[in-house]
């Protein structure tokens, strides 16, 4: 029988309420977008963030979307409206490529991130 670490197991429970406190409803692929943006050195674009979710059962399109829920501006809905997103990414141009998106964390994504770590920590 396989040894189960409760309190390791418990960090993990702890980091997902954390997300589930911004919303209850969010997706698996929500919270890796976030995490993939923001931890790994590898990821600076959207594209990087797609390519990577491509392998998770990721889509283009809700890639893109789930992306965008984290920067300032969500995804721009079929009605033409674009709702607030969270603002714990930040997305701009490229100056090398105007058509790549980078990203980049917002304090709030600094400190969210700042407190994930304390729960690993604990």
């Amino acid at each position: 029988m396989a040894l189960i670490n409760k309190p390791e197991l418990r960090k993990i429970l702890k980091i997902i309420r954390k997300f589930n406190e911004i919303d209850p409803q969010m997706s698996v692929l929500q919270v890796n977008a976030f995490l993939s943006a923001a931890i790994d050195d590898d990821i600076n674009s959207i594209a990087d963030v797609r390519d990577e979710l491509l392998k998770y059962g990721g889509t283009k399109s809700n890639v893109s979307r789930n992306v965008s829920e984290w920067t300032n501006e969500s995804w721009r809905r079929s009605d033409g409206s674009r709702p607030s997103g969270r603002g714990y990414l930040q997305s701009h141009p490229d100056p090398e490529d105007y058509r790549r998106k980078l990203l980049s964390l917002t304090h709030k994504g600094t400190a969210f991130c700042a407190e994930l770590s304390r729960i690993m920590e604990d």
